[in-house]
């Protein structure tokens, strides 16, 4: 039997005339297999979202070394989602801060600790690598300043996949939270396509990193009411956790995945910020 990943590779239909992404896919995975080596027991993932005009349906990809990927669906949609799951992000920081002791190098800190910042832009120089490969020079993005202040142009993927107007990179350590946003400009030809850079309604992180704290700020993807979460973010909610969201929160609202309705939430202040608090789960989730 074939892998997910397999399968969406040969299925030409599916691809839509994105061809493109088969080997950006691929290659990207194996550029992430080389550098993240190293084995830790601390939860970490790289999570890569790519928002596009002309893909079909929403979906996540997630590589474990040694290199596979395999697919889930999520929620219908017109993103791409590229999970990467990776145990690894010890070895980017040792060979980014020269330690030989990995477990001393990084424990689950604070994102806006220099360790977390290191390992982002280490992260980002693979990136930035790979995308070059595809060299379309008419066409540049920049990493946005205010995370990674240094790092040079990067250039846009190939003319198939010119549909991608964002790709937001994310590194997860555990409960530290770091956030990449790489912007990359449309095409004239894709331009028309109304409202796809609006979709895109990230919402801050603001996890506490104290696993006893008595409630825990998570964040969820809030582009549209009512809301539509992955599964991940759901196993890990809790009731009494507040969801930061950039849209406004003014009555109680429901929590959807897959037309289950699974929480029930009500709107809070927190320092001013827009959010809601989970009241309520859905017996299916018990």
């Amino acid at each position: 039997m074939n892998s997910p990943i397999e399968e969406i590779a040969a299925d030409d239909d599916f691809l839509n005339g994105i061809d493109g992404w088969r080997p950006f896919l691929l290659a990207l995975g194996d550029a992430f297999s080389e550098v993240l080596s190293d084995q830790t027991s601390s939860p970490v993932t790289v999570e890569l979202q790519f928002s596009g005009s002309r893909v079909l349906s929403q979906y996540a990809l997630s590589l474990k070394p040694p290199t596979f990927l395999h697919m889930l669906e999520m929620d219908r949609g017109d993103n791409w989602f590229v999970n990467i799951e990776l145990p690894v992000i010890y070895s980017i920081l040792n060979g980014v801060l020269g330690s030989s002791d990995a477990e001393s190098v990084h424990p689950d800190r604070d994102p806006t600790n220099v360790e977390i910042q290191l390992a982002e832009r280490a992260i980002a120089a693979v990136l930035q690598s790979l995308l070059d490969r595809w060299g379309r020079v008419d066409h540049l993005a920049m990493l946005k300043e205010s995370v990674l202040d240094d790092v040079a142009s990067l250039h846009e993927p190939p003319a198939q996949i010119i549909e991608v107007v964002q790709v937001d990179f994310k590194v997860h350590v555990g409960l530290t939270v770091g956030l990449i946003n790489i912007s990359i400009p449309k095409q004239a030809v894709v331009s028309a396509a109304s409202g796809i850079a609006q979709l895109q309604n990230l919402v801050r992180f603001d996890t506490a990193h104290d696993v006893n704290a008595p409630s825990r700020t998570l964040e969820i993807n809030a582009r549209l009411k009512p809301f539509k979460i992955t599964t991940e973010t759901l196993a890990n909610l809790k009731l009494g956790d507040v969801i930061l969201s950039e849209q406004s929160v003014e009555e109680p609202i429901e929590i959807y995945v897959d037309d289950e309705r699974l929480f029930l939430a009500e709107p809070v202040s927190l320092e001013g910020k827009k959010a809601a608090r989970i009241l309520s789960r859905e017996s299916m989730l018990e």
